[in-house]
């Protein structure tokens, strides 16, 4: 069977005009417009349904703060959180298309990371409301066997898409 999907990318929800009001800038929550990105997976919800011409049958949120706004979540079926330790996080960041100084991955982006890892797991955290649609996987693993396990998660919760997904 074929589904149709529309992957949803916080960065596109970042904005300029936020980033400036921040001391992280780009790499703040305040740099992503939640309301707007919230009111697109909305629009897109509208359209799920098998009467549609234009349905979408999955959406996925992908970002860095996908799961900063409590509206936006309860609006998930599932979420999958990349648990990362400081090294491999630190590697990964180096190795991308966007490396920074190391002085900013130890002073802003690894102190931010586990400041918003806590906010979230913690008693009253958005994961910790939805940990019957949680999921947390283990990002030390090859990114090719993340995948695989992000991808059995999928299946497991939605078994309309059987072994081979898609």
């Amino acid at each position: 069977a074929t589904f149709a999907t529309k992957v949803v990318s916080q960065a596109s929800y970042q904005k300029g005009h936020l980033a400036a009001l921040t001391e992280d800038a780009w790499k703040g929550t305040e740099s992503i417009d939640h309301e707007e990105l919230r009111d697109t997976v909305a629009k897109l919800q509208e359209r799920c349904g098998p009467d549609r011409l234009d349905a979408v049958d999955f959406i996925i949120v992908e970002g860095f703060r996908a799961f900063h706004d409590f509206e936006l979540v309860k609006r998930m079926d599932l979420l999958l959180w990349v648990e990362l330790d400081r090294e491999t996080c630190h590697a990964r960041r180096q190795a991308s298309a966007s490396p920074v100084p190391e002085s900013v991955f130890l002073i802003n982006l690894w102190p931010t990371h586990v400041e918003y890892q806590l906010l979230l797991s913690g008693p009253d955290g958005k994961i910790s409301r939805a940990r019957d649609r949680s999921v947390v996987l283990d990002g030390r693993q090859p990114p090719e066997d993340l995948l695989e396990a992000a991808l059995a998660e999928v299946r497991r919760r939605f078994p309309m898409l059987g072994q081979t997904g898609g």
